[in-house]
């Protein structure tokens, strides 16, 4: 299987939450170029919480662009903090907490 190819990179919007990317890409078909568009958050952490029994803890929230309540992974905002220390101020009150950033990490 062939990859993509990154021709070019622009910042198309930068706000205080993330930022927007567009790329022009050469496609892994090889059929021809096109764009990429794709959203950076750096400053986000998400934690994967297991119980005693093994089990992944999921919420819910209602989120704006999908019209509807989504389930996902706990986490939010890390507040300029290190991930690891964010998910714990989040998650505390979890066992086996994994935080998952850059490279996924056992806390405990």
């Amino acid at each position: 299987m062939a990859n993509w190819v990154q021709l070019s990179s622009e910042v198309v919007h930068e706000g205080a939450f993330l930022t927007l990317h567009r790329d022009r890409v050469v496609k892994p078909d090889g059929a021809g170029t096109g764009f990429y568009e794709h959203v950076s958050v750096d400053d986000v952490v998400r934690v994967v919480v297991l119980d005693d029994h093994g089990r992944v803890a999921i919420v819910e929230d209602d989120f704006y662009l999908q019209r509807r309540r989504v389930r996902h992974l706990p986490g939010g905002g890390s507040a300029g903090e290190e991930p690891q220390q964010a998910a714990r101020r989040r998650e505390n009150r979890w066992h086996y907490v994994w935080v998952l950033s850059r490279k996924a990490q056992r806390l405990n």
